[in-house]
Protein backbone atom coordinates (compact mmCIF):
# COMPACT_ATOMS: atom_id res chain seq x y z
CA UNK A 1 0.00 0.00 0.00
CA UNK A 2 0.84 3.49 -1.05
CA UNK A 3 -0.31 6.70 0.20
CA UNK A 4 0.46 9.99 -1.68
CA UNK A 5 -0.59 13.71 -1.34
CA UNK A 6 -0.08 15.99 -4.17
CA UNK A 7 -1.25 19.25 -5.27
CA UNK A 8 -1.14 20.90 -8.56
CA UNK A 9 2.61 22.17 -9.85
CA UNK A 10 3.89 19.95 -7.06
CA UNK A 11 5.45 16.52 -6.91
CA UNK A 12 3.85 14.13 -5.04
CA UNK A 13 4.82 13.50 -1.08
CA UNK A 14 5.03 9.90 -0.07
CA UNK A 15 3.30 9.61 2.79
CA UNK A 16 3.74 6.12 4.21
CA UNK A 17 3.90 2.66 2.80
CA UNK A 18 3.04 -0.50 3.41
CA UNK A 19 5.37 -3.80 1.98
CA UNK A 20 4.64 -7.34 1.89
CA UNK A 21 5.61 -8.98 4.67
CA UNK A 22 4.21 -5.76 7.04
CA UNK A 23 1.20 -7.69 7.65
CA UNK A 24 0.76 -11.49 7.61
CA UNK A 25 -2.16 -11.23 5.21
CA UNK A 26 -0.35 -9.16 3.10
CA UNK A 27 1.15 -11.07 0.72
CA UNK A 28 2.70 -11.89 -2.67
CA UNK A 29 -0.92 -13.60 -3.63
CA UNK A 30 -3.68 -12.54 -5.19
CA UNK A 31 -5.32 -12.67 -1.88
CA UNK A 32 -5.46 -8.93 -0.63
CA UNK A 33 -8.33 -7.47 -3.03
CA UNK A 34 -10.00 -4.16 -2.74
CA UNK A 35 -9.61 -1.51 -0.74
CA UNK A 36 -11.78 1.73 0.46
CA UNK A 37 -12.45 4.20 3.06
CA UNK A 38 -14.39 5.07 5.25
CA UNK A 39 -14.88 9.42 5.96
CA UNK A 40 -16.11 8.57 9.05
CA UNK A 41 -13.43 6.93 11.15
CA UNK A 42 -10.40 7.99 8.77
CA UNK A 43 -9.93 4.70 8.11
CA UNK A 44 -8.78 2.63 4.81
CA UNK A 45 -10.59 -1.00 4.35
CA UNK A 46 -8.50 -3.94 3.41
CA UNK A 47 -10.26 -7.28 1.62
CA UNK A 48 -8.40 -9.96 2.43
CA UNK A 49 -8.64 -13.61 1.87
CA UNK A 50 -5.37 -14.90 3.09
CA UNK A 51 -6.28 -17.15 5.73
CA UNK A 52 -9.95 -16.47 5.57
CA UNK A 53 -12.09 -13.62 4.68
CA UNK A 54 -11.44 -10.59 6.19
CA UNK A 55 -11.63 -7.21 6.01
CA UNK A 56 -8.77 -5.26 7.94
CA UNK A 57 -8.97 -1.51 9.42
CA UNK A 58 -5.74 0.74 8.46
CA UNK A 59 -5.33 4.22 10.38
CA UNK A 60 -5.35 6.28 7.36
CA UNK A 61 -2.98 8.83 8.35
CA UNK A 62 -0.15 6.20 9.78
CA UNK A 63 -1.18 3.23 8.19
CA UNK A 64 -1.04 0.69 10.96
CA UNK A 65 -3.58 -2.02 11.25
CA UNK A 66 -6.43 -0.75 13.87
CA UNK A 67 -8.87 -3.47 14.21
CA UNK A 68 -11.40 -5.88 11.72
CA UNK A 69 -14.78 -6.33 10.88
CA UNK A 70 -17.07 -8.87 11.71
CA UNK A 71 -17.48 -11.33 8.96
CA UNK A 72 -20.36 -13.32 10.73
CA UNK A 73 -22.39 -14.79 7.82
CA UNK A 74 -20.31 -13.49 4.87
CA UNK A 75 -19.85 -16.93 2.32
CA UNK A 76 -20.42 -18.09 -1.11
CA UNK A 77 -18.80 -16.83 -4.78
CA UNK A 78 -15.10 -16.98 -5.89
CA UNK A 79 -14.11 -14.37 -3.33
CA UNK A 80 -16.66 -14.41 -0.23
CA UNK A 81 -15.59 -10.49 -0.10
CA UNK A 82 -13.85 -8.55 -2.86
CA UNK A 83 -14.06 -5.04 -2.74
CA UNK A 84 -15.51 -2.99 0.36
CA UNK A 85 -16.38 0.84 0.39
CA UNK A 86 -17.24 3.45 2.86
CA UNK A 87 -20.74 5.33 2.60
CA UNK A 88 -21.05 9.06 3.36
CA UNK A 89 -22.41 8.09 6.77
CA UNK A 90 -19.93 5.55 7.69
CA UNK A 91 -21.85 2.38 6.76
CA UNK A 92 -19.61 -0.32 4.82
CA UNK A 93 -20.33 -2.36 1.77
CA UNK A 94 -18.75 -5.20 0.30
CA UNK A 95 -19.73 -7.60 -2.40
CA UNK A 96 -18.24 -11.12 -3.14
CA UNK A 97 -16.89 -11.91 -6.72
CA UNK A 98 -19.27 -14.52 -8.58
CA UNK A 99 -19.33 -15.94 -11.72
CA UNK A 100 -21.67 -16.35 -14.19
CA UNK A 101 -25.10 -17.93 -12.96
CA UNK A 102 -23.99 -17.43 -9.28
CA UNK A 103 -25.17 -15.59 -6.49
CA UNK A 104 -23.95 -12.02 -6.12
CA UNK A 105 -24.03 -10.71 -2.60
CA UNK A 106 -24.21 -7.52 -0.99
CA UNK A 107 -23.43 -6.79 2.54
CA UNK A 108 -23.63 -3.76 5.20
CA UNK A 109 -22.06 -3.01 8.03
CA UNK A 110 -24.13 -0.14 9.49
CA UNK A 111 -20.64 0.84 11.64
CA UNK A 112 -17.20 -0.92 12.15
CA UNK A 113 -18.51 -2.59 15.14
CA UNK A 114 -21.69 -4.01 13.89
CA UNK A 115 -22.48 -7.82 12.53
CA UNK A 116 -22.97 -7.97 8.25
CA UNK A 117 -26.33 -8.03 6.77
CA UNK A 118 -27.09 -8.83 3.40
CA UNK A 119 -28.27 -5.75 1.78
CA UNK A 120 -29.08 -7.70 -1.74
CA UNK A 121 -28.37 -11.02 -3.26
CA UNK A 122 -29.24 -12.51 -6.70
CA UNK A 123 -28.20 -15.03 -9.14
CA UNK A 124 -26.47 -12.89 -11.81
CA UNK A 125 -26.16 -13.96 -15.91
CA UNK A 126 -22.56 -12.61 -15.82
CA UNK A 127 -19.50 -12.20 -13.54
CA UNK A 128 -20.21 -9.60 -11.38
CA UNK A 129 -18.27 -8.00 -8.50
CA UNK A 130 -15.09 -6.79 -10.35
CA UNK A 131 -16.03 -2.90 -10.24
CA UNK A 132 -17.92 -1.84 -7.16
CA UNK A 133 -18.84 1.87 -5.94
CA UNK A 134 -21.16 3.62 -3.45
CA UNK A 135 -22.19 6.76 -3.38
CA UNK A 136 -24.08 8.93 -1.17
CA UNK A 137 -26.04 7.82 2.28
CA UNK A 138 -28.84 6.81 4.18
CA UNK A 139 -31.82 6.31 1.95
CA UNK A 140 -29.87 8.20 -0.72
CA UNK A 141 -27.20 5.46 -0.87
CA UNK A 142 -26.67 3.98 -4.33
CA UNK A 143 -24.53 1.43 -5.00
CA UNK A 144 -22.63 0.41 -8.71
CA UNK A 145 -21.01 -3.16 -9.49
CA UNK A 146 -20.37 -4.72 -12.78
CA UNK A 147 -17.43 -7.52 -13.89
CA UNK A 148 -15.16 -9.19 -16.61
CA UNK A 149 -17.27 -9.22 -19.85
CA UNK A 150 -20.00 -7.56 -18.40
CA UNK A 151 -22.47 -5.37 -20.76
CA UNK A 152 -24.17 -3.23 -18.23
CA UNK A 153 -23.20 -1.64 -14.72
CA UNK A 154 -25.58 -2.48 -12.27
CA UNK A 155 -27.34 -0.08 -10.13
CA UNK A 156 -28.73 -0.62 -6.47
CA UNK A 157 -30.67 2.04 -4.39
CA UNK A 158 -32.63 1.77 -1.51
CA UNK A 159 -35.90 3.41 0.45
CA UNK A 160 -35.11 2.24 3.67
CA UNK A 161 -30.96 2.58 4.00
CA UNK A 162 -30.38 -0.80 4.45
CA UNK A 163 -31.83 -2.97 1.81
CA UNK A 164 -31.09 -2.11 -2.19
CA UNK A 165 -32.98 -3.33 -5.12
CA UNK A 166 -32.33 -3.02 -8.94
CA UNK A 167 -32.72 0.02 -10.50
CA UNK A 168 -31.71 1.06 -14.19
CA UNK A 169 -28.54 -0.48 -15.08
CA UNK A 170 -26.07 1.46 -16.96
CA UNK A 171 -25.19 -0.40 -20.75
CA UNK A 172 -21.84 -0.40 -21.68
CA UNK A 173 -19.47 -2.13 -23.67
CA UNK A 174 -18.47 -5.39 -22.56
CA UNK A 175 -15.91 -5.53 -20.07
CA UNK A 176 -15.80 -1.52 -20.06
CA UNK A 177 -16.51 -0.86 -16.19
CA UNK A 178 -14.37 -4.34 -14.98
CA UNK A 179 -11.63 -2.53 -13.74
CA UNK A 180 -13.15 0.51 -11.44
CA UNK A 181 -16.58 3.00 -10.84
CA UNK A 182 -16.11 5.97 -9.33
CA UNK A 183 -18.64 8.58 -9.19
CA UNK A 184 -18.25 11.76 -9.87
CA UNK A 185 -19.10 13.62 -7.19
CA UNK A 186 -20.79 17.10 -8.47
CA UNK A 187 -23.18 14.80 -10.81
CA UNK A 188 -25.60 13.27 -7.64
CA UNK A 189 -24.47 9.45 -8.37
CA UNK A 190 -25.61 10.39 -12.10
CA UNK A 191 -22.19 10.70 -14.24
CA UNK A 192 -19.59 7.64 -13.61
CA UNK A 193 -15.56 7.50 -14.61
CA UNK A 194 -14.94 3.92 -15.55
CA UNK A 195 -12.00 1.67 -16.72
CA UNK A 196 -11.14 -2.00 -17.38
CA UNK A 197 -8.25 -3.97 -18.47
CA UNK A 198 -6.78 -2.84 -21.85
CA UNK A 199 -9.91 -0.25 -21.93
CA UNK A 200 -9.36 3.50 -21.84
CA UNK A 201 -10.38 5.72 -18.99
CA UNK A 202 -14.45 6.41 -19.68
CA UNK A 203 -16.76 9.19 -18.69
CA UNK A 204 -20.22 7.77 -18.97
CA UNK A 205 -23.19 9.12 -17.33
CA UNK A 206 -26.13 6.20 -15.95
CA UNK A 207 -27.96 6.08 -19.78
CA UNK A 208 -24.77 4.35 -20.62
CA UNK A 209 -23.68 7.28 -22.81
Amino acid sequence: FLLLITSAYAQVTNVWEKNVGDFSWFTTANTTRGMGYNPVTDHLLVCSSEGGTNVYLLNAATGDSVGQLDMTGVSGGTFSLNIVKGADDGAIYGCNLSLANGEFKVYRWADETSAPTVAYAATVTSRAGDAFEVSGSGVNTVIFASGSGSTEIVRLTTTDGINFAPANSVPVAAGLARGGISVIPESNAGELWVNGSGTAVSHVDTAGT
